[in-house]
């Protein structure tokens, strides 16, 4: 048993046996190595200074070369290497390609429920990942999230040109699924007569205890956020090698990415391989351009793309800023969005 002290955050690394560790109330991070780790957070988490402990579990690969259940009971687990890692009250689950969020005080809980409160959806991964991002870094508050999507155009369809009334018996059918009790239909009726704005009512009703006991199963079965590095880094695969990555390289490049070298110095270390070498030859430039649109975005290239690139490497910009290029491009990134946002393929 490794035991990390009572009231301070600590780090676990059992080494490579199998060992049994067990944390505090502050936020822990645990290391995990052997498919025989035990990971046990057994203390309560205490708010101190507005602040939510949130304990973190980090395994070393990608997530699809896991066997992953979670929210299935007290006890979470990760199975790999013959056997299964069991993990109790453990609030983020981290791989090289992204995390599951399982804490319904969470942000990532919090847009949630708001998709479900104004969209009657779970979100996909890229808008999951997108309002987050800009909550967590302050770019937007909860508020602001609730009115960007009580503006689109998905909601609007769903409640329609209704007065107050109307509004809220929606808001009581679709997000906490009865009919509204008297005392709070008129209650938040006379709250939107007296200036409170529809996208303000939603984010009361999302984040009412009542829905958030009601979506908790939801959130502990995991919230996937997948890692931007990890993706570039598997769009990267696609584009030099024409196929998804294998777990050791895609765990190796991310890191190698993540200590700080830039993603045009990785796609030169891609171009390097006698993979790359066997795929696109000794080609002229048009014939590079060329052969990029067919293995990157599976068509022929367009004469004014393939002129504009073409000349681009003329001008004497370099083949692997052209790779990175095709690689980032927003054509790239939707083509890839089914292979990499819920967890990236492997090879």
């Amino acid at each position: 048993m490794i035991t990390g002290p009572a009231f301070s955050g600590a780090y676990f690394d059992g080494g490579p046996g199998a060992d049994r560790m067990r944390g505090g109330t502050k936020s822990d991070i645990y290391l995990v190595d052997n498919p025989r780790d035990v990971i046990v957070e057994t203390y309560e988490h205490r708010f101190e200074n507005g602040v939510n402990p949130v304990d973190t579990a980090i395994w070393a690969a990608p997530q699809r070369g896991y066997s992953i259940s979670l929210g299935q009971g007290r006890t979470d687990a990760v199975s790999f290497g013959g056997g299964a890692v069991a993990v109790e009250n453990i609030e983020r689950l981290v791989f090289t390609d992204g995390e599951f969020r399982t804490d319904s005080g969470d942000v990532a809980a919090q847009i949630y429920r708001l998709y479900g409160a104004t969209l009657d959806r779970a979100p996909d991964s890229g808008g999951l990942k997108n309002w987050l991002v800009a909550v967590e870094k302050g770019a937007l508050t909860l508020r602001q999230a609730a009115d960007g999507l009580t503006a689109s155009p998905e909601f609007q369809i769903k409640y329609g040109n209704v007065d107050d009334g109307g509004f809220v018996d929606l808001m009581y059918d679709n997000v906490l699924h009865r009919d509204p009790d008297p005392e709070g239909f008129n209650a938040w009726v006379n709250a939107l007569a007296n200036g409170m704005s529809r996208s303000e009512l939603v984010l009361g009703f999302s984040e009412s205890l009542e829905n958030v006991q009601a979506t908790r199963a939801g959130v502990e079965r995991g919230l996937w956020v997948g890692d931007d590095q990890a993706a570039m880094v598997a769009r990267l695969y696609d584009t030099t090698l024409d196929r998804m990555p294998d777990a050791e390289g895609l765990t190796a490049w991310t890191n190698a990415v993540k200590a700080g070298v830039p993603l045009q110095q990785a796609a030169n270390g891609f171009m390097g391989s006698p993979e790359f070498q066997r795929k696109y030859g000794a080609l002229d430039d048009t014939g590079f351009v060329r052969q990029l649109y067919r293995n990157v975005l599976d068509r022929e290239g367009d004469a004014p793309g393939v002129e504009a690139w073409s000349d681009s490497l003329r001008a004497g910009n370099s083949r692997d800023a052209v790779v990175l290029g095709f690689s980032e491009s927003v054509e790239h990134q939707i083509k890839l969005a089914p292979y990499i946002d819920d967890g990236i393929w492997l090879l």
